[in-house]
């Protein structure tokens, strides 16, 4: 009788060991996951659509609007950058394809930027305009990325360049908030 009390405390004291490293990896895995949610709090982030819809239907709109203007024209003095890039972020904005918003958009925004620092000025309004379409594309990207910092950048250096802020204002105001 003396062996079997024995045997029954060594089970007892072998699941409660069990029960306590269960219970402590359980405590642990709870610490993991909420320091990983403070240091990530904008993993699982995306533009609530009724920031993201008008924002997005301005920009294609104008872009559509600038190639127009440009296959009218007959322009090439950009070297190509706009008609090559900006049908790619109207792609971009319309498929949701975010990654590509900030690929395309960034690049754009670039390129176009230099133009203007080496040059002093674009030569003309067009260029100008595929600037704002650019910028913004690129913002809806890195936002939608939680990168509210570099998207607030881009939006306020198009607004600097006189981008109307008010199309894009409940946009840049989610932005501004999240920055």
């Amino acid at each position: 009788e003396g062996r079997g009390d024995e045997e029954k405390e060594d089970k007892e004291e072998d699941n409660n060991q069990e029960e306590c490293e269960l219970d402590g990896e359980a405590k642990l895995q709870n610490a993991v996951e909420r320091l990983d949610t403070i240091m990530n709090k904008f993993v699982n982030v995306a533009i609530p659509l009724p920031f993201l819809a008008p924002v997005s239907n301005y920009t294609v709109q104008l872009a559509n609007s600038l190639l127009k203007d440009i296959e009218s024209k007959d322009e090439t003095n950009s070297g190509g950058v706009i008609e090559n890039l900006l049908p790619k972020c109207i792609t971009a904005i319309e498929e949701r394809d975010f990654c590509m918003c900030r690929i395309v958009g960034a690049d754009l925004e670039f390129s176009l930027y230099n133009q203007l620092q080496t040059r002093g000025s674009w030569p003309d309004s067009v260029h100008r305009q595929a600037y704002w379409c650019a910028a913004i594309t690129a913002a809806i990207g890195f936002a939608n990325e939680g990168s509210f910092l570099v998207a607030i950048k881009l939006l306020d250096k198009a607004v600097i360049l006189g981008q109307d802020r008010k199309p894009l204002e409940d946009f840049f105001s989610y932005v501004e908030l999240h920055a």
